[in-house]
């Protein structure tokens, strides 16, 4: 409200009498207290907005120092495995129980166990509870002592793995610069 507007009606009287200031007209009056309001408004939203962005930066540098992180995550494992079985990562962490979607499953739980995961972690990341986990890491170290191919399998899967967490730390620094 100008300084104008706060002024008793009297006093404005004898301000226009005198020249000093000119009659208001209504409609210009609308029209200012009316662009007044919109403009007030508009620095309550721009305030908004700019807490929102600080919120949002503060969000991105917590995911941004949790994503430069070198330990592979579950995600990462899941990702990792259905691709190299061509399967989707839906499925690997789904209810099918056919052997193409089980074992790479298992394989999930093994790598999972192998980086440090607890074993309900891993259950709700592949959508099963902690004793399937266990079952499947079990079954998976058993099987390392006597099948080459599944050594092979694990091998190349880590390898791939540690590609592609380098590749998220690498797209996590470009995206803080």
């Amino acid at each position: 409200m100008s300084i104008i507007e706060q002024m008793n009606a009297e006093r404005r009287a004898r301000l226009v009498r005198l020249g000093a200031i000119s009659p208001p007209l209504p409609e210009s009056e609308k029209r200012i207290k009316f662009l007044a309001e919109r403009v007030e408004h508009q620095q309550d939203t721009i305030a908004e907005l700019q807490d929102i962005v600080t919120r949002q930066r503060e969000l991105i540098i917590k995911f941004a120092d949790e994503s430069e992180s070198p330990t592979p995550r579950l995600n990462d494992i899941l990702v990792v495995v259905a691709k190299h079985f061509k399967v989707t990562k839906q499925m690997v962490a789904g209810v099918q129980r056919s052997h193409n979607i089980v074992y790479p499953r298992q394989i999930v739980y093994f790598l999972g166990r192998k980086y440090g995961y607890s074993l309900p972690q891993i259950g709700r990341a592949c959508g099963k509870d902690h004793t399937s986990a266990l079952h499947g890491a079990n079954k998976i170290k058993t099987q390392l002592g006597v099948d080459q191919v599944l050594r092979d399998h694990i091998e190349i899967i880590e390898d791939g793995l540690h590609k592609y967490v380098a590749e998220r730390i690498k797209v996590s620094q470009e995206f803080l610069a």
